[in-house]
Formats: structure tokens, C-alpha cells, sequence
């Protein structure tokens, strides 16, 4: 049978296999109708599509002027609509990291401004064309059907986020939301450490992804929490490019069809509808590792120092790590990747110190960031012109890499057990990706395994060994030693599913086999991808391997019921009277009287969203909780929230607004706040907004 007539027939089983898969979970908690979330998508696409609409034009937009900035400093086309988009992504990360400390500091983060400075840099195209060398050929010469499937087990995240408008998942609020909600409120990030949730403080925040979905959001003109779920789409899209795009830069043309399939196994491919920072750094590191492997680009030290940095900004993690993997094959190969590596490297890490700066809580005045371009573009451009600098340099990261290695192994070793456990669990973890992985590599040999794969492999490893050793609190960086701990599955399971698609494209494609047999294995294999065969089965939240049927099924289900179950609307989290609330400090906001700074403090009886109306989510206003309940952990790394006890010493310090929830609070709460001083101005049966008096009368007016 000829090569596409054999891949039809793999695209109609996969299609096939699909729905069946859906099917078998019936009775289960993961059980979905797909009448039920039609409706569910139909109920809500009012909201949802032209939000979606709007949000895709205005992605579209940045992407455009991402691209042609990116290609400006290339000095050569893209060879591919794919390779523009994903440099297009770099370029609208940077672009937005301008905008949010200059117009942001400045106050002026308007929709005019922003338009005016993409369009600026979009009407510089005429002086870098042409923009695309080339076709898109990832897909070229896959057939109808094959892509098809790929089609439709990607499509669960766009289906939730039709009937989402809050994006669906709790930790995205306070710190995605509500920073790109605070820039659509007060057009001001006044300094880099502006935090609006009280729970995510500033080692949970990212610049770069503040500042590109702070820039959609005020474009569009969509509340933050409609547009970062509108944002589904594109960054589903841009980061299929990106996995395609890096399996095929590691293996070569062709492969990147089988990476969309295997990367479906992949934790980082269940939360595509989180639209979280995580995932969609995927694609800034795709574009880094590839703009590594590729050589040839005239300004390729720059473009991957630019990358780098774009990558560390939106997510400091998956930034370190990409960083890290570009370390280790200086280290291992440095007459190829020394000279673009090395001055890559410390540009970007230059170019990212107020992300650090951030991270520490150091408040540094937003447009004071900006003043660490000239030093980090010089810095890579002087050693991309000194290969003396840059030999020097990488013998000395290879000493450093080896020593660090041989230390977090070392440390390690102590608690041996604990960590063969751990990993031996990861694995057990990712069943079908690990066989697929180990049975193809048995078959084909050891080409599916590049090195770049293997390092960036094994750095999910050493990431973990390593956070275990770090003192993060000394270091003041809450939380961050659990985020690191989750890299074995947001990070490792890409790299397993670049090395399985390689195999599986090469059993598919070797002589050395029988048709016949070729084809059976990858069936099984496609079957085992899709089909949720597995006892028990797993439960909506489940962290490890997700069969394509399961993440699909998962996503209808909440498309059906809506993703906030046990909240006060299932649909957009807090209810009428708490949106009244919101919207009375909204008007706030509009008489001039509520700044980008002024602190509110909230008292209700527990901190958690379900519960309390989540201010600076939805007001983006800067929000400090006292509640009855509260939580100090790496969950709740924000510093601002507080025990009931602390309510009297709080109303001291002068909080011009006070927002109460009196349901299950003490009966003399209320008169607790009126006596440190305060007047209500607003009330209704969710709550009361006070203010301190003399500041603004009760009607509203200023006195």
C-alpha cells in the first residue's frame, strides 16, 4: 500500500477511535456528552465568540508585528509561515515587555498607544521583504485524513474555551488575570512587583506573559479573564507549531506530524486549555532550540539571545531550563555552539535580570527595566564578534556543568531511594509515551536519540534533584521549589514525545520490517494513544499521561456543565451580587478616586476564590484579604494574606477602601471597621464597600 494511502488509513482510525474512546468513559467522572456540551457551547457563544473573534484579530495583530520585528534582525526570511509565527511570538513577547514598562510605567498602556506601537513596527515591513521565503511544510504531503485527526484531538481546548468565559483554571486567575486585568483598569504597571491577587505574589509573576496578554486583553477590549480564555486558540495553535517545529528541527522534515501525535500524551497537552505561561513557553523554547540546531542565520547569536530572554520573561522556569539544555551542548559540542551559545546566553540573562529583580519582590519603577537593553544586546554582540571570548568562556562552562552535575547527583545519592521512587513513579506515569519510546528506540536504534533530546531530557531530571537542595526562602522566592517539582511533567514529557515520534516515524518508514508489521505496531501504538484503557480511570485533574480520548472528554464535560462547579456560577465563577460588587469599585476607578496603587483591604471569612469575590481578578484593583481561613504556603505566596486576628492593627494603617463579606464573620465585624473610621457607600446582599471617611461622602461624591 502506498506511504499516503497507509497514513489515510492511520488518520481514519485514529478519527474512529476517537469518539469510541469517549464513549468507554461513560459511568465514569470524566464521562462527557457530546449533545450536552454543545449546548453548553451554544449557551454561551454570545459572549464567547466575539471575544474569540476579537481576541484572534488582535493576536493576529502582535504576531504580525512580533514577526517582522524578529525578521528585521534575521536578515533573511523565514523559511516557513510556521517559522514566522513562532519568531512572530518571540517578537510579540519583546514588543509587549516594552510596552508594559514604558507605557505601563508611564501610565499610558491604552489601546491607542499599544496599536500605534505595533503598527509602527508592522509599517516597517516594506524595508525587511520578503517577510516568508517559502510554504509551510510541516503538513505538506499529509492527507486529508491524517490531518483530520490531528484536527480533532486538538480540538477539546478551543470546544472548553467557547463555553468558558473565565478561563477554565483556578491558578491562572490570580496570576495571569489579574496583572492583564489591573493594565485594562488603570493603564499603569507603576512597578514591576505590581501584584492585584493578594495569593500569587511577585515570584509567581511573568513579565513577558503580563505583557503580551496584558496587550490582547486592552486591544481587544475584553475583560482579562474573557480574553486570556479567547487566547485558547491562538496559543493552542502557536504551540502545535512550536512542538512540530522543534521535533522536526532536532530530526528533520516529516517528523512533525508524528510529534502532534505523541505530544497529545503529554501533561503540557492535557492544560492547553489553561491557556497558562507553562505551556505556551513551549513554543518560545521550540524556537530557541531550533534557531540553536540550525545554523546559517546571519544574526543568530542575537536572534537566540533574543529568544532566550523572551522565553525567561514569560516563563523564568522553562526559560532556565532552555537555557540550561543550550549550556550542556556548548559544553558537549563547543566548536558548533559556542559562538552562537555563549553570547546568547549572557545577553538574555542580562536582558532578564528585572524578571529576577521581580521575582525577589524588589519594587523597581517599571521603566527602570528597560534600562538593561543596552548592556544585554551589547553584551551578546561583543562576544558574538570574539571567538577567543567565547572558546575561553566554554571551557569554563563545561568545567561548571560537569561540577554541578557531579554535585546534584552527589547530594542526591543521599536519599537514593526517595528519588528511584519518584522517577520510577514519573515513568509509570507516562506508560504508552515510555514504551513508545523504548520499543521504537529497541527497533530503529539510538537516532531517535539526539542529544539535544537526551540533555533537555535529563535536565527535567536535574531540575528536580536540584530544587530540593535550593533555599528558596532565604533566596525570597515563595513557591517556586513546587513549581519546579512539576517540571518532570510540564517539561520531560515533550522531549519523551519528540524521541517517540522520531521512532514511530522511523518503524513506520523502515525497510527493514514488513509492511505489514510496520503498520500493526503503529496502530497499536495510535490506539493505546487515543483509547482510555486503563483501570480506574483517572479523575479530571489528573497529573501524568492523558489518553487523547480522556483530555477530550474532560474538556466536554466541563463545556457542558461549566468549568467552576461548587463556585457561585459555574459559568463565570462569581455571581450577580458579586459583579455588582466589582463594578461598584469599578466606578471608582472611573471618578478618579481609586488609582492604579490604592490598596484595598477585603475581609470575608475565607480567602480562597470559590468563596471570597476575587477583586484584583476581576477589578484588578490591589487587593490585601483578612479572612478567617487563610493559608500561608506555596500556594499562597502573594504576602498579603492575613489572619482574622490581624483586622484592628490592618483598619490602622489606613486602607482608604474596605470591601466586607460578612457571612460567616463575627456579628461586631462591621462595627469593628466603622469605628477605625470608615463610612459605607455601597451595600447589597453579597456585601459592603467602605471608605475612610472624609475621603469620598456617602453618596458617592468627594466631600
Amino acid at each position: 500500500m502506498p506511504e499516503p494511502q497507509r497514513l489515510q488509513l492511520l488518520g481514519l482510525v485514529g478519527i474512529a477511535s476517537i469518539p469510541l474512546g469517549v464513549q468507554l468513559l461513560a459511568g465514569t467522572t470524566i464521562a462527557s456528552s457530546w449533545v450536552g456540551a454543545a449546548q453548553g457551547v451554544a449557551g454561551q457563544l454570545g459572549v464567547t465568540l466575539p471575544a474569540a473573534l476579537l481576541v484572534a484579530v488582535m493576536s493576529a495583530f502582535q504576531l504580525a508585528a512580533g514577526a517582522v520585528l524578529v525578521r528585521g534582525l534575521r536578515g533573511a526570511p523565514y523559511p516557513s509561515v510556521v517559522d514566522a509565527a513562532l519568531g512572530g511570538l518571540v517578537g510579540a513577547v519583546l514588543i509587549g515587555l516594552v510596552a508594559l514598562m514604558l507605557l505601563g510605567g508611564l501610565g499610558w498602556f491604552r489601546p491607542i498607544a499599544l496599536a500605534a506601537l505595533n503598527g509602527a513596527v508592522i509599517a516597517s515591513a516594506w524595508r525587511v521583504r520578503p517577510l516568508v521565503a517559502g510554504r509551510p511544510e510541516l503538513g505538506s504531503g499529509i492527507p486529508v485524513l491524517a490531518m483530520g485527526f490531528i484536527g480533532l484531538a486538538w480540538a477539546g481546548s478551543v470546544i472548553l474555551q467557547l463555553a468558558s468565559p473565565v478561563v477554565p483554571f483556578i491558578d491562572v486567575l490570580p496570576n495571569h488575570v489579574a496583572p492583564s486585568e489591573h493594565l485594562r483598569a488603570f493603564g499603569a504597571f507603576d512597578v514591576l512587583t505590581t501584584a492585584p491577587s493578594p495569593i500569587y505574589g511577585p515570584s509567581r509573576m511573568f513579565l513577558g506573559y503580563t505583557g503580551l496578554l496584558g496587550s490582547t486583553t486592552v486591544l481587544s477590549g475584553q475583560p482579562a479573564a474573557l480574553a486570556v480564555s479567547a487566547f485558547i486558540l491562538p496559543s493552542t495553535l502557536l504551540v502545535a507549531a512550536g512542538v512540530a517545529r522543534l521535533a522536526s528541527g532536532i530530526h528533520g522534515l516529516g517528523v512533525g506530524w508524528w510529534m502532534l501525535l505523541a505530544f497529545t500524551l503529554s501533561e503540557s497537552f492535557a492544560r492547553l486549555a489553561d491557556a497558562r505561561a507553562t505551556v505556551i513557553a513551549l513554543a518560545l523554547s521550540a524556537f530557541c532550540l531550533v534557531t540553536l540546531l540550525e545554523p546559517g542565520e546571519r544574526a543568530r547569536s542575537m536572534l537566540l539571545a533574543l529568544g532566550l530572554a523572551a522565553t525567561l520573561f514569560f516563563h523564568p522556569l522553562i526559560g532556565v531550563l532552555t537555557a540550561a539544555v543550550i549550556g550542556v551542548m556548548v559544553a558537549l559540542q563547543p566548536d558548533r555552539y559556542a559562538r552562537p551559545g555563549i553570547p546568547a546566553v549572557v545577553g538574555a540573562v542580562i536582558l532578564a535580570i528585572p524578571q529576577a529583580l521581580t521575582m525577589v519582590a524588589l519594587e523597581v519603577p517599571s521603566a527602570l527595566g528597560l534600562l538593561v537593553i543596552p548592556p544585554g544586546i551589547g553584551a551578546a554582540w561583543l562576544l558574538d564578534r570574539s571567538e577567543t571570548a567565547c572558546r575561553w568562556m566554554a571551557i569554563g562552562l563545561r568545567v561548571v556543568t560537569a561540577v554541578a552535575v557531579i554535585a546534584v547527583v552527589g547530594v542526591s545519592v543521599l536519599d537514593a531511594p526517595r528519588w528511584v521512587s519518584t522517577f520510577a513513579d514519573f515513568f509509570l506515569g507516562y506508560p504508552v509515551l515510555t514504551l513508545s519510546v523504548v520499543v521504537t528506540g529497541a527497533l530503529v536504534g539510538r537516532r531517535i536519540f539526539p542529544a539535544v533530546a537526551v540533555v533537555a531530557f535529563g535536565m527535567g531530571f536535574l531540575a528536580v534533584l536540584a530544587a530540593a537542595a535550593m533555599p528558596w526562602s532565604e533566596l525570597g522566592i515563595e513557591g517556586l521549589d513546587f513549581e519546579v517539582t512539576k517540571t518532570l511533567h510540564y517539561w520531560t514529557p515533550v522531549f519523551m514525545a519528540v524521541m517517540a515520534a522520531a521512532g514511530l516515524r522511523a518503524v513506520w518508514l523502515s525497510p527493514s520490517y514488513g509492511q505489514g508489521l510496520r503498520t500493526v505496531v503503529v496502530l497499536l501504538v495510535l490506539l493505546a494513544t487515543t483509547l482510555p484503557l486503563r483501570d480506574p480511570p483517572i479523575e479530571a485533574f489528573h497529573l501524568g499521561e492523558h489518553r487523547v480520548s480522556e483530555t477530550l472528554s474532560i474538556d466536554l464535560r466541563f463545556a457542558e456543565t461549566g468549568f467552576w462547579i461548587g463556585y457561585p456560577d459555574t459559568r463565570t465563577l462569581i455571581d450577580a451580587d458579586q459583579e455588582e460588587l466589582v463594578d461598584r469599585l469599578r466606578d471608582e476607578v472611573e471618578a478618579g478616586r481609586l488609582a492604579s496603587t490604592t490598596p484595598i483591604l477585603h475581609v470575608a471569612h475565607n480567602f480562597q476564590q470559590w468563596d471570597a469575590t476575587p477583586i484584583g481578578v476581576f477589578g484588578g484593583m490591589i487587593e490585601t484579604m483578612i479572612s478567617i481561613e487563610t493559608e500561608v504556603s506555596s500556594h499562597t505566596a502573594g504576602g498579603r494574606l492575613h489572619p482574622f486576628a490581624d483586622l484592628d492593627p490592618l483598619l490602622g494603617e489606613g486602607f482608604p477602601y474596605v470591601v466586607l463579606e460578612p457571612e460567616g464573620l463575627p456579628a461586631d465585624t462591621r462595627d469593628r471597621i466603622l469605628a477605625a473610621g470608615y463610612e459605607p457607600i455601597f451595600d447589597n446582599v453579597r456585601g459592603e464597600i467602605l471608605v475612610r471617611s472624609g475621603e469620598v461622602a456617602p453618596d458617592g461624591g468627594s466631600d
